[in-house]
C-alpha cells in the first residue's frame, strides 16, 4: 500500500478518534459530570511534524492583528 495513502487514512482517523472522545466529554459534561479533557492526537500522524504544523498555526492574536491593521 502507498506509504501517502495509509498517512491520509490514518490522519482522517485520528480526527474522528478526536471528535469522539471530545463529543463524549462534552456530553458528560452537560450530564452534571466535571469536565476532563481526553486525549486527542496531534495534528499530524507523522511524528515530530506536529510541532512544524503548530508554528504555521494561526492564533487568535493573528487574526486580531490582522483585522485592526489599518
Amino acid at each position: 500500500m502507498d506509504t501517502m495513502k495509509l498517512l491520509k487514512l490514518l490522519h482522517l482517523l485520528e480526527r474522528w478518534v478526536n471528535i469522539i472522545q471530545l463529543s463524549r466529554a462534552i456530553l458528560k459534561h452537560f450530564q452534571g459530570e466535571e469536565f476532563n479533557m481526553p486525549f486527542v492526537f496531534s495534528d499530524s500522524p507523522v511524528e515530530g511534524m506536529g510541532k512544524e504544523l503548530k508554528k504555521e498555526k494561526v492564533t487568535d492574536q493573528d487574526v486580531s492583528n490582522f483585522l485592526n491593521e489599518k
